[in-house]
């Protein structure tokens, strides 16, 4: 039972539409009161989070222009390059690349999981996810269009229900005194060194490009004990120890490969990346 499926559904109306200015971006089947029409289409309005989340805490002092920084390839792009945002000064080789996904549907302190499968098209190439996810992989050890270039990889998975769970992130709830979980909390943003994990993928002689490659994430929350209060227990939860990490079968300690969003900002030597010498 999520805490706060009821809390944003009485501060957003439950969760109404308003006419003239909400659109319903997916249509459901069957009877199930409970979903909300707006609970697609919100990765790319986490990758722009992302970026404005990065600049606002770095020294604005001789900090470049934004598109200077940034680069968001479009849904086309992605599928060849495999990741959703490049950030670095355009005029150097050091990058961070990072690949986005959402996890919606599920309240943040929910079970979830997700999964990256082996998978193939037609013409026998690495498609979907699992083929953008292995050339992101692969991106930080050789760069086919930037041979010199130092590539950073890193995935980004968000937790939102809906919109309306979107733009509620860190709103406090009154009545119980409870803060909606922010985008820096680990309950709402778990990002994964790829570096890392390619590292673990080496040793353990994994084949990427095998039939039976996976990587599974997952959150299994503790249970709240009775006397625990809204805020308490969310804040208990919000942790690496309940996020199990499995990639083709076997177990990673999450303490080694998930970063939460201040850790992530702590790794990247952000002076050097977005300045290079140009003011």
């Amino acid at each position: 039972m999520s805490i706060l499926a009821p809390i944003i559904g009485e501060l957003s109306g439950d969760h109404n539409l308003i006419p003239g200015i909400d659109s319903e971006k997916k249509r459901f089947q069957g009877a199930d009161g409970n979903r909300c029409r707006l609970s697609s289409g919100i990765e790319y309005s986490f990758v722009s989070l992302f970026c404005d989340e990065i600049i606002r805490r770095l020294p604005q002092q001789n900090l470049p222009q934004y598109q200077h920084i940034f680069f968001i390839p479009n849904l086309k792009a992605e599928a060849k390059v495999g990741y959703d945002l490049s950030i670095g000064h355009y005029s150097q080789n050091s990058r961070v690349r990072t690949m986005h996904k959402v996890v919606n549907e599920k309240y943040c302190d929910q079970p979830w999981s997700y999964r990256f499968r082996y998978a193939r098209n037609r013409r026998g190439e690495d498609a979907g996810d699992y083929g953008h996810f292995k050339k992101l992989l692969d991106a930080h050890q050789e760069d086919l269009e930037h041979p010199v270039a130092q590539i950073s990889p890193f995935l980004v998975i968000n937790i939102c229900y809906c919109i309306h769970d979107y733009r509620r992130m860190g709103a406090l709830f009154e009545p119980e005194q409870l803060t909606i979980p922010p985008f820096e909390s680990l309950l709402r943003t778990v990002i994964v060194d790829l570096r890392i994990l390619r590292e673990h993928i080496t040793r353990q002689n994994i084949d990427i490009s095998s039939a039976q490659f996976y990587l599974k994430l997952s959150r299994r929350p503790e249970r709240r004990l009775p006397q625990e209060s809204s805020q308490e227990y969310i804040a208990k939860i919000a942790n690496k120890a309940n996020i199990r990490i499995e990639c083709s079968g076997g177990v990673i300690d999450p303490a080694n490969v998930i970063l939460s969003f201040g850790e992530f900002l702590q790794q990247i030597d952000w002076d050097s990346l977005v300045n290079n010498g140009v003011n």
